[in-house]
């Protein structure tokens, strides 16, 4: 799956440059708490609204392309396990398709329909619904009928998804740390237990483990951390006693 995921960031670089755009860059990071791949495409904005689709849908061609590999070294060396990659890129096709983060849905989408972006569009969008009453500068211009109803599709879909997710997460935190806090002493004892035997290369792997469960811990935390600070500080102010000052005289 890492060798897929690698090839299916070729796809995205593939589709920019036949348009005729240029690749800034290729890499591996974080996206929200998980290690992710990336190609930067930056160069497509300035291409047509198709190049900038076959930009985003490349990366699942390129994954169909590697699965028919996989098939077809099934079917000389008969290893099953293959066709169980097989399985897992479908699966990752369909959740990036999803469009309520930024994965290569969401870009596609973004591109079909014009709206740069449409997760930071959504109020600007609500505030332009209102029309008059909505002040100049804060909503979006003319939409196209089509367009128009797209968006508003995605963004009744997409606030109770998101809101849901974000209810799942909160109130499943404890028994994720939780259950990360008991993985971690295992990995401890484990780490411990290959200290005394000397067997390094199983010191190194645990080590490797701890670090990416500590990484896991620390992002989902850092996630939860960035969606509730800003309600929590709007609370906060409006329940705090307010200062009274005392007016003098004239």
């Amino acid at each position: 799956m890492v060798v897929a995921g690698m090839f299916h960031e070729f796809g995205h670089a593939s589709a920019l440059r036949y348009g005729g755009g240029r690749v800034r860059g290729m890499g591996a990071g974080f996206y929200l708490i998980y290690p992710a791949f990336f190609t930067d495409v930056t160069d497509s904005y300035r291409l047509g609204r198709w190049a900038r689709v076959r930009t985003d849908l490349g990366g699942f061609y390129f994954y169909l392309i590697f699965a028919l590999g996989l098939i077809g070294l099934h079917w000389i060396t008969g290893q099953e396990f293959l066709l169980v990659v097989v399985l897992l890129i479908n699966l990752d096709i369909l959740y990036q398709l999803l469009p309520f983060v930024r994965l290569d849905g969401y870009w596609a989408f973004a591109d079909i329909t014009g709206i740069p972006d449409p997760l930071s569009q959504m109020g600007p969008f609500m505030r332009s619904m209102r029309g008059a009453g909505a002040r100049a500068g804060t909503r979006l211009p003319k939409l196209k009928p089509w367009v128009k109803v797209a968006f508003i599709i995605y963004t009744t879909l997409t606030i109770p998804v998101l809101g849901f997710l974000l209810f799942l997460m909160i109130t499943r935190l404890p028994r994720v740390l939780g259950g990360l806090w008991t993985a971690l002493q295992h990995h401890a004892t484990a780490l411990a237990t290959a200290h005394s035997q000397g067997a390094l290369l199983t010191m190194a792997a645990t080590l490797l483990q701890m670090m990416l469960l500590s990484l896991f811990a620390l992002g989902i935390t850092y996630v939860v951390y960035t969606l509730a600070r800003r309600p929590l500080v709007a609370m906060w102010n409006w329940i705090r006693p307010a200062r009274i000052g005392v007016a003098q005289p004239s």
